[in-house]
């Protein structure tokens, strides 16, 4: 929940309350190792673009974000234990399924020149249009990030749900064609992409960092609400220590310049 606190406040809203309307508890906004519900979560945004009349929501919270990405946990940070791009991802796909049982990663290569990186979802806790945009806004903008890019952008964008009535905020953000109603929300880019180098000072010391990583998450606590069996099907975590790594190490590099605003 990093970032909605501060967000809605500034449209003139109160997130306590909001966020008590969908059953999530204060500390919320504060306690990053807690685990919530990943469909209650998209409720509360969903609530806060149609009560404070903000159509973008999720795409504004991203562009609002740093560049450490702190709502990602450890994404930005894998990106200095790996070599490339491609390997990145896949740090990313693993680290995702510690990180949530809500949703995953997939990379899907075929003999086309493109590739696509598509989030996979649980069938109980699919995200609502909010929620969905604010995933793949913020994969987008860490994906720039590790790879330094300041001119490249994805091939194509699709989103599961309907077309918004208004697009601008998607067409400045992303830079490129965006697909409503399509059978997945996923990105679409240059194969080649997937050999540009990342950081990868820590290569060295992935091994303690996997074990750090694994220990952090085994270790977050959950909001009282778990014992409900769907509920349970759609909770996620975030790592703030690793964030704090990150920030120590200097990992996050500067935000690419024609899309730098966010999450």
């Amino acid at each position: 929940m990093f970032g909605h606190e501060k967000l809605v406040r500034s449209y003139g809203g109160d997130p306590f309350d909001l966020a008590a309307r969908v059953g999530l508890p204060r500390k919320a906004f504060t306690h990053s190792d807690m685990l919530i519900s990943w469909s209650r979560q998209g409720v509360f945004c969903e609530l806060v673009a149609e009560e404070l009349d903000r159509p973008n929501f999720g795409l504004e919270h991203t562009m609002s974000l740093p560049d450490t990405f702190p709502n990602s946990g450890a994404a930005i940070f894998l990106s200095q234990i790996t070599g490339t791009f491609e390997e990145w991802i896949h740090a990313c796909e693993r680290f995702t399924r510690f990180h949530t049982n809500a949703w995953t990663l997939h990379l899907i290569k075929d003999d086309s020149p493109f590739a696509r990186l598509r989030v996979l979802e649980d069938p109980l806790a699919r995200a609502p249009r909010q929620q969905a945009e604010g995933l793949v806004s913020s994969l987008y903008r860490m994906a720039r990030t590790v790879i330094n890019a300041t001119t490249e952008t994805n091939h194509l964008v699709r989103f599961r749900h309907p077309k918004p009535s208004d697009t601008r905020l998607h067409e400045e953000l992303f830079g490129c064609p965006i697909e409503f109603d399509a059978p997945y929300n996923e990105t679409v880019f240059r194969r080649e992409y997937l050999e540009r180098p990342t950081g990868g000072r820590l290569v060295t010391l992935r091994l303690v960092f996997d074990a750090y990583l694994r220990y952090r998450i085994a270790s977050a606590t959950s909001h009282s609400a778990w014992s409900c069996p769907i509920c349970a099907a759609s909770t996620t975590r975030s790592m703030p220590m690793c964030w704090n790594i990150a920030r120590f190490y200097s990992t996050a590099r500067r935000t690419p310049a024609p899309f730098s605003s966010r999450r």
